[in-house]
């Protein structure tokens, strides 16, 4: 585990100095006493923490505090098909009181992981392909998914993807982000206790 948090924080090269979070200069909305990860579905350091259940050992620590996955949709092929994938997951969850780990939305990032870092699966470049596998999940079609993509609520959830697309383009991903206003430096970051130690301190302010 601690092997892994080493590896992971060497890819954050934009984080020069010392501090352990910084202040976002366009905050997340209603987003208090809250940890946001955003993650993109071709990044193998989010796969990573995904594996090892990253956000559900904080949540373990912290079971008051909300978390959720917010994925990039302006990078990859297919990643503004998988936001409204996620789309249409995060609107069962809500229905569902599904919780971020147990949900459609966790299924659905877990088997894209798999077909993209174990099977190696490039899909053919073919938007079918790709999008087969979140249907078969949610149980819909694709005549289904567009239909949705038209209503109030998939229209709101893909436009609160913005900002955090704003995010991950300035810092990359993944970005750990707490309650909307800062993100975790991960060159502190070399186990789940410094997660903890760090949210701990942000809520203290």
């Amino acid at each position: 585990m601690r092997k892994i948090f080493i590896y992971l924080a060497l890819c954050c090269a934009l984080f020069a100095n010392e501090a352990k979070y910084y202040e976002l200069k366009s905050p997340l909305n209603n987003k208090e006493n809250s940890l946001i990860e955003i993650f993109s579905y071709s990044c193998i350091h989010c796969y990573a923490h995904f594996k090892e259940k990253t956000l559900e050992k904080i949540h373990s620590k912290l079971p008051n505090l909300h978390i959720e996955y917010k994925v990039v949709k302006s990078w990859d092929l297919f990643a503004n098909r998988l936001a409204l994938i996620l789309a249409y997951a995060k609107y069962k969850d809500e229905q569902n009181n599904a919780n971020f780990s147990n949900g459609l939305y966790a299924k659905i990032i877990q088997s894209y992981f798999n077909e993209v870092f174990i099977k190696k699966n490039n899909f053919n470049n073919n938007v079918n392909n790709f999008e087969k596998i979140g249907l078969n999940i949610l149980k819909i079609s694709k005549k289904q998914l567009e239909k949705f993509k038209t209503s109030n609520i998939a229209q709101g959830i893909l436009n609160d993807l913005d900002k955090s697309d704003a995010i991950a383009n300035e810092y990359g991903t993944p970005s750990f982000i707490v309650n909307g206003k800062y993100i975790i430096n991960l060159n502190a970051v070399h186990s789940v206790d410094d997660f903890v130690n760090i949210i701990n301190e942000i809520n203290e302010k």
